[in-house]
């Protein structure tokens, strides 16, 4: 039958010193081993530093069974005020697990002495086999306090129901937050809410950032690897938007405190590319046309567009293509078209072949009947032969018929053409 047990007085000390420590087995999850591990035996404390970073089975007590008495377990970085380390996760390996025992975390705060730390314990109070991660918020007020001589930033986990089986542990590991770092904009503004992924350590053998907590405004701490051969490693941030104005070398990593704030990490936001002039929208008289094809619309003020049926139509109203402007398929598309603009009045003659009538185009696309080849030379000249142009009977549509020109004072062309300075006159619109 098993006696029943009780966690004696037990103080498991974890202490990191100011020099790193010698060669160890390899750290399987967090960045650092508790430098001293103290057993409180109920009368004196009980060296356990080597046993905690070695993973043998059963070689860390962490209670004993024997006569009951106040049982408590604590743990530390750092000897010096200056370089007290936050820490904020232990992984403990139990390899025996303790039962019906119940353990309360504390931390020594300011002003108020031990105080109930409010953890997450996957240990499940050292009554769970296995790596078990215990881990917590850095209270405000936690500051440093001396215990066996040793003083730092202390929490402690207080049994409050004793054990009948005695916990043990194979090895300790700790997440502790040693290298403070200060992160700024080029004008020295903080740069406040960074995380982990924002941090990048280089020329390290281990390049993991363990952790990243920002202790002030733009001041931050991360827990960084402490093997002796990481030494003088390079961290950088690495922010969307920002540029950085180079790493900064950690100094060599131990299990302490190192501030480099004095040397801060500057980031620059990168001038967003302007975003590009919106092209303006093509104004009512416009001639437009797209990249991929050569047709070129009029926009009429109707909002609509008219095409020109062919070059012949295009240079009775403009001299050369120099007023045409380009627009995306998207907005020509945009664009209802309205029908074909009709040849500029006055200019040329028309004909179908079809039909040996020539016509005199007057304003609105209203074709006129020259009756005779007196009238079109009085009207056009002795040339006018050469002003006259074949439509294409699929256009003949667009245009009207109106009075015959009889005689030559029924029609002059270059009134016409005075009179008619517009595409958007000649659709009467």
């Amino acid at each position: 039958m098993l006696r029943k047990t009780l966690f004696l007085s037990l103080i498991f000390a974890f202490v990191l010193a100011l020099m790193p420590i010698g060669p160890v087995e390899a750290i399987s999850y967090l960045n650092t081993y508790p430098e001293q591990v103290y057993y409180w035996d109920g009368t004196s404390y009980i060296g356990e530093t080597g046993d905690a970073q070695t993973d043998t089975p059963g070689d860390v007590m962490l209670g004993r069974d024997a006569a009951p008495k106040s049982s408590t377990f604590y743990v530390t970085l750092g000897h010096l005020e200056s370089l007290y380390a936050y820490f904020d996760e232990l992984y403990i390996n139990v390899t025996t697990a303790g039962d019906t025992g119940v353990v309360t975390w504390e931390y020594y705060s300011e002003g108020s002495g031990w105080l109930t730390l409010d953890v997450t314990d996957e240990t499940n109070g050292f009554t769970q086999t296995g790596w078990g991660k215990v881990s917590w918020d850095i209270p405000p007020d936690w500051v440093g306090s001396s215990i066996n001589g040793k003083s730092g930033r202390w929490v402690r986990a207080k049994t409050t129901t004793s054990f009948y089986t005695q916990p043990l542990a194979g090895q300790v590991e700790v997440r502790g937050y040693n290298l403070r770092v200060k992160v700024q904009d080029n004008v020295g503004t903080a740069m406040t809410g960074l995380l982990a992924d924002d941090f990048s350590l280089t020329d390290c053998d281990d390049t993991t950032v363990y952790g990243v907590r920002e202790e002030l405004n733009g001041l931050y701490e991360l827990a960084l690897a402490t093997r002796v051969a990481d030494t003088n490693c390079n961290v950088n941030v690495t922010k969307s938007g920002y540029t950085s104005s180079g790493a900064i070398a950690t100094g060599d990593m131990y299990n302490f405190i190192n501030d480099n704030s004095s040397t801060p990490i500057e980031l620059t936001a990168v001038e967003p590319e302007p975003e590009p002039e919106p092209e303006p929208e093509p104004a009512e008289g416009e001639l437009i046309k797209t990249a991929d094809y050569d047709a070129v619309y009029y926009l009429a003020s109707d909002g609509k567009r008219y095409a020109f049926p062919n070059s012949k139509v295009y240079f009775s109203w403009y001299d050369d293509f120099s007023g045409v402007t380009e627009i995306s398929a998207s907005e020509m598309a945009a664009i209802t078209l309205g029908g074909n603009v009709t040849y500029r009045p006055g200019v040329r003659m028309i004909k179908i072949q079809s039909d040996p009538k020539t016509y005199a185009v007057t304003e609105g696309g209203v074709l006129r009947w020259i009756q005779t080849e007196e009238l079109a030379i009085a009207l056009y000249g002795t040339d006018w032969n050469t002003k006259i142009d074949d439509v294409d009977v699929a256009f003949w549509v667009n245009y009207a018929f109106g009075e015959d020109i009889d005689e030559a004072s029924d029609f002059d062309p270059a009134a016409a053409t005075s009179a008619t300075t517009t595409i958007n006159q000649n659709l009467e619109l």
